[in-house]
């Protein structure tokens, strides 16, 4: 569940998100990006499952300086890239 702020009449909105799994022999990957100002840092968070919700693999990176949301997942996504190195 995810719960959003701040609409028009600044009421909180409850929104069910439920996982939708990928096709047969595919994985689904879930990237989060975390901003700690105060430590000027940067933190993303890639979960990796296949077609039935099982883990397959993690990964956790920090990078500086802290930057913009879309640039944090950006850097998720570039992240992703590594995982075969």
């Amino acid at each position: 569940m995810k719960l959003q702020g701040g609409g028009p009449s600044n009421q909180n909105i409850l929104q069910v998100i439920k996982w939708t799994k990928p096709a047969t022999r595919h994985f689904e990957c879930n990237i989060d990006a975390s901003f700690a100002s105060q430590y000027n840092k940067l933190g993303i968070d890639i979960c990796i499952r296949d077609e039935l919700g099982a883990f397959v693999l993690a990964r956790y990176d920090q990078f500086t300086p802290v930057c913009s949301v879309h640039i944090g997942e950006a850097h998720g996504l570039l992240s992703v890239s590594y995982f075969g190195s």
